[in-house]
């Protein structure tokens, strides 16, 4: 039995969360007049704050509580208009699956927004694609980049799946895999909220700040980008001042996005993800992945979008760098305004969370 809130204000649950998709979402919701309540664990090292799960007693019954994970720990999960989650882990194993049973049974709505590397309908279509982030290893067996999963640890998956209310998916490389099977998905672009409302700032007289993230090397493809960079940046030394973070919180990491100009985000993917939209909320050129497959995904031309796209490919990536560094003023300050105009367009937070609250 679904339990609708009496709350005269809407409510949502958003559990978990990767480079802050949700915790953006959250602000979204909460703009359209929503009551939001985000839970994270922090997304490991960027420690993206948001409420932490339930505590449990150290003690004997504290252990017991958290090994049956009775859904009484969860007792605050509920009476809710929508829910929504990341992992599915949580329809994968037993002890979870109680949890997720109870979301169903005491929520309006549960939806699965796929964006992990944990959903088998990605993983079974990754090498459909010329490239991918998982191409450096193999793909057929578990290692510790890559978290393959069995048949059977798929097909609990997609039993558990089935019971969500729908199942949203966040570009091309995860809608695919559903389409593959057969199976109809909620396209729904991903959230960033906070998007500059002032006109992109002008590039300074100095040289162009261009920097990389590093956090999953090989699923980003930083050697073809870091080698790129650093092929242009002696061509032009006194034009382009690399830039390469590694491993910062969230807050710190957004701080030093600000100062940059130019922001590769990766090479491998066919689309591009919550780093390159937060880049281009607060507007700077952003190079990451915009191939043609968008075009199907997005109902549009993907030669409207702003973003450069490269590939697993060092040449091709200092071929892009370098026909920036040889732009005017005025051509980079209108790659970073349409940066701002794109995302203000397609992925403002609060049109965003008005699609969900549509669902």
């Amino acid at each position: 039995m679904h339990v609708k809130s009496s709350n005269p204000k809407p409510k949502v649950l958003l559990l978990g969360d990767y480079s802050a998709y949700f915790k953006n979402l959250g602000i979204g919701f909460e703009q359209l007049g929503w009551e939001s309540h985000y839970y994270s664990h922090g997304d490991y090292w960027k420690k993206i704050e948001g409420r932490s799960y339930p505590e449990y007693p150290t003690n004997f019954i504290g252990k017991a509580t958290r090994i049956l994970r009775i859904p009484i720990d969860r007792r605050q999960f509920k009476g809710y208009d929508l829910v929504l989650f990341l992992s599915p882990q949580i329809v994968r194993y037993r002890r979870q699956a109680i949890t997720f049973n109870s979301l169903i049974r005491n929520n309006s709505k549960v939806v699965y927004c796929s964006c992990g590397s944990l959903d088998p309908y990605f993983q079974e279509c990754l090498s459909e694609f010329e490239y991918h982030p998982y191409d450096h290893v193999d793909i057929h067996n578990r290692s510790s980049e890559f978290p393959k999963l069995s048949i059977s640890e798929s097909n609990e998956i997609k039993t558990g799946l089935i019971k969500a209310h729908c199942i949203v998916t966040i570009s091309e490389m995860y809608d695919r895999g559903y389409r593959r099977a057969g199976l109809k998905t909620k396209k729904i672009p991903l959230p960033v909220a906070n998007i500059s409302e002032r006109p992109a700032a002008a590039p300074n007289e100095g040289p162009l700040i261009v920097q990389h993230g590093i956090n999953r090397s090989g699923f980003k493809g930083s050697d073809f980008i870091l080698n790129a960079m650093k092929s242009v940046g002696e061509e032009f030394p006194s034009k382009m001042k690399v830039e390469i973070l590694e491993k910062l919180p969230f807050g710190e990491y957004i701080k030093k996005l600000s100062d940059a100009d130019i922001v590769l985000d990766q090479c491998k993917s066919q689309g591009y993800g919550m780093n390159a939209l937060l880049a281009m909320a607060q507007g700077k050129i952003v190079l990451s992945g915009n191939e043609p497959s968008l075009t199907g995904y997005y109902g549009f031309d993907h030669q409207r979008i702003p973003v450069i796209n490269i590939r697993p490919d060092s040449n091709q990536i200092s071929t892009e760098l370098r026909s920036l560094m040889m732009k005017k003023s005025l051509e980079l300050h209108e790659l970073k305004q349409a940066s701002i105009h794109y995302v203000s367009q397609f992925h403002n937070a609060k049109k965003i969370a008005k699609m969900f609250a549509e669902l």
